[in-house]
């Protein structure tokens, strides 16, 4: 069990600029928006 390497070690830090757009609030409004969207448009697809 010692063997394995814990699950954490493989994983990427992320960037400066990653931390950042996730922790700017703006650009996460527009891809909330640019989500919600993307959902709108695929229901009103498939009621046709």
């Amino acid at each position: 069990m010692s063997d394995i390497p814990p699950f954490h070690s493989d994983a990427p830090f992320p960037t400066q600029r990653t931390v950042w757009l996730r922790t700017f609030v703006p650009f996460q409004l527009l891809r909330f928006l640019q989500l919600n969207v993307r959902m709108i448009r695929m229901v009103l697809k498939a009621h046709h």
